[in-house]
């Protein structure tokens, strides 16, 4: 019982139907009482009100017109949010998956992107061997041992430094200014 009364307010149809009645009847109520009318009597006025509007004589022509007239505004009105929302993102189908590499100073920088409504967040920015392999962070490689964190390829046995904290940031930076002046509208 407990699941019917739920589905039934959570009805978006009854909600649109029975929300303005259910007001109507608890305004007249309380104008009938503020004006000192009988309440009977402003109940008869609303249901006399919509049996008028239920009865009023209607063409079909007017209905069909009235028909026609929401689906072309609906139609504009997709056709405007489809417009906007191609404007508003990008020129390029699979953008993202085109620029996902990129140098900077001496490192070349590899990333994923995760995009949420409509925006994009650059994900997992690393950086990569010039063979492409993912590059390995150590302190020691065999026997020898670094004060600091090095960048080891363990395909050609390559050594990088290690980019800082500020190269990051401008990184992500100059990546969002190339996809904002390069891949979108």
């Amino acid at each position: 019982m407990n699941k019917l009364i739920k589905k039934i307010f959570n009805n978006p149809w009854i909600i649109a139907v029975f929300a303005p009645l259910i007001t109507a009847g608890i305004s007249s109520v309380w104008i009938s009482k503020k004006q000192n009318i009988n309440i009977k009597e402003s109940l008869l006025i609303i249901y006399e009100f919509i049996k008028n509007i239920f009865n009023h004589k209607v063409s079909i022509w007017n209905i069909i017109l009235f028909i026609m007239l929401l689906f072309i505004l609906q139609y504009i009105i997709v056709f405007i949010y489809r417009k906007n929302k191609s404007k508003s993102f990008c020129k390029y189908p699979g953008w993202y998956y085109n620029f996902n590499t990129m140098n900077y100073k001496e490192w070349i920088f590899k990333w994923n992107y995760q995009i949420y409504a409509n925006t994009y967040d650059i994900q997992s920015l690393r950086p990569i061997c010039t063979c492409e392999c993912e590059l390995v962070r150590k302190t020691r490689i065999e026997n020898t041992y670094y004060n600091r964190h090095i960048l080891f390829c363990p395909n050609c046995h390559k050594i990088y430094e290690s980019p800082d904290k500020d190269t990051i940031e401008e990184l992500k930076r100059l990546i969002s200014y190339n996809i904002d002046k390069h891949y979108t509208s």
